[in-house]
């Protein structure tokens, strides 16, 4: 008999924790911190791990103030 164990890689969900709702004033800024918004992820680095909007805000906009290489402000 031949009995093979197989270990599932990057099987676990991450985990996001919401910090408190982030109202901002009109012409005011925000910054988003991990305060705001962390995921953690038994599986993946801390490096790893990217945000992604797939819904722009019902007012005002999001802007990348800090470039990365490959992104785009």
């Amino acid at each position: 008999d031949l009995n093979i164990t197989i270990t599932p890689v990057n099987n676990q969900k991450p985990v996001i924790v919401l910090g408190n709702p982030v109202f901002v004033a009109e012409g005011e800024s925000f910054r988003f911190t991990e305060n705001v918004l962390k995921v953690t992820d038994p599986d993946s680095k801390t490096k790893e791990i990217q945000f992604m909007i797939t819904k722009q805000p019902q007012w005002g906009y999001i802007e990348n103030t800090k470039s990365n290489p490959g992104s785009e402000k």
